[in-house]
C-alpha cells in the first residue's frame, strides 16, 4: 500500500532514530543550561527523554533536510537556542558550552582597553546597548511562566530560600552594609532591595560600565577607635546630651527637650527603669553621633540601649517606649544596620497605633500638651517610616485613611508647657515644628505617589507626569526660608533650620528621581537616546511622555547634586549633615554615570560630566566618612573611560581611573538582545518587555539576570 501523503519515509525514521538514540548519553550537560533553556524554550521539557541535544538536532535536521519533513516546534525551540549559543559565542561550539564548567567565564572580551587620549563622549558611538546575563551557577532553573503571570517569572530569589535571611549582630556578616541601601549589589544576606532602593540603580549602573567588578572596592572599614567605654565621665555624657538636642532635635523633635532634661536631672521622676535606659541611651548615643564622636563610643550606647531588650519592653506599650524604638532604628541604621532599624521601627510603628497615636480624638479629655506631645511623637514615626520604606524599596505599612491627626502646633516649647490649659497663639515665626508640618505634609503626598510608582501594574509616563507636577506645585508653595537657597529679605533661619530646608529639598529630588526613573531605565535597557524624541515627535505620544520622564529623572538628579555640593562647600558640617547628604548623593549620582555610558553622544553629556563631577568633589570633601570613601571608590571604577584623566597632587581630580580593566568578559549586547528577542516566555505578556520587567526589577532580579562578578 502507497503511504499517505506527507508520510515519513524509512530514510526519515531511521534518521530520526540516530538522533534520538544520541540524547540519552548527553542528557547531564543539557543541566549546564536549564535556566536558559527554560526562558528560550519553554515548550520544551528538559526531563523528556526525546528532548534533543544541539548535536543531535543537527543529525535530525539533516535527516528531515533529505525527506522533506520539517522539524517540530520543540527541535526549533532548540535549533534557536543552537543558533543563539553559535551567535554569541563564535569561539565556541555548542558542545564545548554544554561540556563547560558553570562557573568558568565562557564569552569572549569585547571591551578592548581605552586609548591613551580617550575622545570626548560627542565623538563616541551614540548609543550602547546593555549586556546579557553571564553564564554562571547563579544561573537556576525557573519554573516555565504562565502568560497570566509574568511577574512569577521575574521575582527570581537569591541563590537559595534562604538568601534574603540576614544577620546583623556579628560584624562579617554586616561590614559590607550600608544603612542607606546604596552601595551594595550582592541580594544574599541584605534582606529585600525593591527597585527603588540605591543599591539596584547601583547594579544597573554595573551592568551598563560593562559588568564592571567591585569586588575590590572593599567594605567601608571603620578605623577609629577610643577611650574605653566605662572612663566616659558624666560631663561627656552631657556633652552628648547637648549635641542630640543641638543637631538631631530640630530634625525631629520626637521627645521634649525641657522634660527630657528634668528627667536626666532627676528633677521630676523619670519613665520606668527600662523604658527610661533605653531611651536614654539612644538620645546619647545618638548626641554622640552627631558630634564625630569615635564610633566605639557610638556602639558601647548603642549595645546599652539593645540590651535592655526584653519582655519589660516589648510586652508593655507606652509614648516612651514608641520614642525609644523609634530613635533605636535610626541609630541602628546609621551604624549600618538597616534591617535591624526597620526591625525597630516596626515595633515603634505598631506600638504607637497600639496607644491610638494614629487618632486625634478629640473627646478625648486629656491636656493640650500632652495631645500636642501625641501629635509630635506620631508625625516623627510616621516621616521615619515613610522615609526608610522608600529608602529600601519596600512597600509602606503605615494606615493612610484611618490616621486622622492633626499636625503639631507651631509653637516653640518654652511656650508650650505641660501646666498649660489651653493652645497658646501660634508663632508667626518658623520653629522646629513648622519643619516638622512640611516633613508630614511632604510625606503625605510621597507616600501616595511612591505606592503608585511600585504598584503593578505600573503608571504610564502621562499619569507619572501628572504626579510630578503636584510634586513640583507642592515645592513651589513651600515658604522661603523652607527652601534650600531662599530669597533675600525672608524670615532669617537658624543653622538647624537651613539643614532641615536643605534635606527637604533633597528628598524631593530623590522622589522625582524615583518617579521617573522607570522611563529613564526603559529606555536605557533599550538603548535608545535619553532625552531626544526625534523629530516631529507628537508632544501628546507616548514616546514624547518617555524621553520627558527620563530628562526629569536626569534633570533632578542634576537639581540634587548641585544643591548638596553647595551646601558643603566651604563649611563644616556635623556627622549627621553628612550622613543625609551622602545617602541623597549616592542615589543621585549613579543616574547621570548610566547615562553617560549608554548615551555619550547626548548633547546633554557635558552636563551629566559636570554633575559627576561635582559628586566627586563632595565625596572627597567628606572622605572622613567610610561610606563617602567607598562610594568614591565605586564612581571611580564605573565612570565611562573617556572621563580619565591625569590625577593632580597623587589625587584624582576626575572620575574613572583605571576602570575598564576589570571589565566581565561575559558582557555582550548582541547576546542580551538575542536572548530577549527570542524568549517566547514573554510572548503575550506585554507589548514591552520592559513594561513588565521593569516594576518589578529589585536587586534580586537584577542579579539573577546579570550576576554579579565579584567573588
Amino acid at each position: 500500500m502507497a503511504p499517505l501523503p506527507g508520510a515519513p519515509s524509512e530514510q526519515s525514521k531511521q534518521g530520526k532514530s540516530c538522533a534520538y538514540a544520541e540524547i540519552r548519553p548527553r542528557k547531564d550537560k543539557r543541566r549546564v543550561l536549564p535556566s536558559l533553556v527554560s526562558r528560550l524554550a519553554p515548550d520544551v521539557d528538559l526531563d523528556d527523554e526525546d528532548a534533543a541535544s544541539p548535536s543531535a538536532l543537527a543529525n535530525f535536521e539533516a535527516a528531515s533536510n533529505a525527506t522533506g519533513a520539517s522539524p517540530s516546534p520543540r527541535h526549533r525551540s532548540h535549533d534557536q537556542l543552537s543558533r543563539l549559543i553559535t551567535g554569541g559565542l563564535p569561539d565556541q561550539s555548542t558542545g564545548d558550552v554544554l561540556s563547560r564548567s558553570p562557573v568558568a567565564p565562557i564569552l569572549p572580551a569585547v571591551h578592548p582597553p581605552p586609548a591613551p587620549h580617550a575622545p570626548h563622549p560627542s565623538s563616541l558611538s551614540p548609543l550602547r546597548t546593555l549586556p546579557p546575563p553571564r553564564l554562571t551557577n547563579r544561573t537556576r532553573t525557573v519554573a516555565t511562566p504562565s502568560v497570566a503571570a509574568p511577574t512569577e517569572a521575574l521575582e527570581v530569589q537569591p541563590r537559595s530560600a534562604l538568601g534574603y535571611e540576614w544577620d546583623e549582630r556579628h560584624q562579617k556578616s554586616w561590614k559590607d552594609h550600608d544603612g542607606t541601601a546604596s552601595l551594595s549589589v550582592e541580594p544574599d544576606g541584605e534582606g529585600y532591595l525593591g527597585f527603588a532602593s540605591g543599591a539596584t540603580l547601583l547594579r544597573i549602573l554595573q551592568i551598563a560600565a560593562g559588568g564592571v567588578s567591585l569586588s575590590q572596592i572593599g567594605p567601608a572599614i571603620q578605623t577609629a577607635h577610643a577611650a574605653a567605654p566605662e572612663q566616659l565621665s558624666y560631663s561627656e555624657q552631657c556633652r552628648f546630651l547637648d549635641g542630640y538636642f543641638a543637631h538631631y532635635h530640630p530634625q525631629y523633635p520626637l521627645v521634649h527637650e525641657p522634660t527630657f532634661r528634668a528627667q536626666w536631672n532627676e528633677v521630676i521622676a523619670r519613665p520606668p527603669q527600662s523604658s527610661w535606659t533605653l531611651l536614654s541611651n539612644v538620645v546619647i548615643g545618638l548626641g554622640a553621633f552627631c558630634l564625630s564622636s569615635p564610633m566605639s563610643v557610638i556602639d558601647h550606647f548603642l549595645e546599652r540601649a539593645i540590651g535592655c531588650i526584653s519582655t519589660d519592653v516589648t510586652e508593655a506599650g507606652s509614648l516612651t517606649l514608641v520614642q525609644a524604638f523609634c530613635l533605636l532604628s535610626n541609630l541602628t541604621q546609621k551604624r549600618n544596620k538597616p534591617n535591624s532599624g526597620s526591625l525597630y521601627l516596626g515595633i515603634a510603628v505598631r506600638m504607637a497605633i497600639s496607644l491610638g497615636l494614629h487618632r486625634e480624638l478629640p473627646f478625648w479629655s486629656i491636656s493640650p500638651f500632652e495631645r500636642e506631645v501625641r501629635r509630635r511623637v506620631w508625625w516623627v514615626v510616621f516621616i521615619f517610616d515613610s522615609g526608610a520604606s522608600i529608602t529600601f524599596g519596600r512597600p509602606i505599612l503605615l494606615p493612610y485613611a484611618e490616621a486622622d491627626v492633626d499636625r503639631p502646633n507651631n509653637i516653640p516649647d518654652r511656650l508650650f508647657t505641660p501646666s498649660a490649659t489651653s493652645v497658646p497663639p501660634a508663632s508667626t515665626e518658623p520653629t522646629i515644628y513648622s519643619s516638622l508640618t512640611y516633613q508630614a505634609n511632604f510625606h503625605l503626598l510621597s507616600n501616595r505617589i511612591y505606592s503608585r510608582v511600585i504598584s503593578s501594574p505600573p503608571p504610564s509616563s502621562s499619569e507619572t507626569l501628572e504626579l510630578d507636577t503636584e510634586l513640583q506645585t507642592f515645592f513651589s508653595d513651600l515658604p522661603s526660608w523652607m527652601t534650600p537657597f531662599p530669597e533675600d529679605g525672608g524670615p532669617v533661619r537658624s543653622t538647624s533650620l537651613e539643614f532641615s530646608a536643605q534635606k527637604h529639598f533633597w528628598r524631593y529630588c530623590n522622589l522625582r528621581i524615583i518617579l521617573h526613573r522607570r522611563a529613564f531605565l526603559e529606555r536605557v535597557l533599550r538603548g535608545q537616546p535619553l532625552c531626544d524624541a526625534g523629530p516631529g515627535v507628537d508632544p501628546n505620544s507616548l514616546i514624547w511622555h518617555d524621553v520627558r520622564c527620563s530628562q526629569l529623572c536626569l534633570e533632578s538628579a542634576g537639581d540634587s547634586i548641585r544643591a548638596i555640593h553647595r551646601f558643603f562647600s566651604g563649611r563644616w558640617s556635623n556627622r549627621l549633615e553628612s550622613w543625609y547628604g551622602l545617602h541623597f548623593l549616592f542615589h543621585a549620582s549613579f543616574v547621570p554615570l548610566i547615562a553617560l555610558h549608554i548615551d555619550p553622544g547626548s548633547s546633554k553629556s557635558a552636563s551629566w560630566v559636570e554633575t559627576v563631577h561635582l559628586a566627586r568633589a563632595v565625596l572627597e570633601m567628606l572622605q572622613e566618612d567610610p561610606l563617602a570613601g567607598r562610594c568614591l571608590r565605586i564612581v571611580d571604577r564605573l565612570a565611562p573611560a573617556y572621563m580619565q584623566t591625569a590625577s593632580s597632587a597623587g589625587t584624582s581630580t576626575v572620575a574613572g581611573i583605571g576602570l575598564t580593566s576589570q571589565t566581565d568578559p561575559a558582557m555582550d549586547g548582541r547576546f542580551m538582545n538575542e536572548l530577549l528577542q527570542g524568549n517566547s516566555a514573554w510572548t503575550g505578556t506585554s507589548d514591552d518587555l520592559l513594561q513588565t520587567l521593569l516594576p518589578f526589577a529589585d536587586l534580586a532580579t537584577l542579579s539573577s539576570f546579570w550576576p554579579s562578578t565579584d567573588v
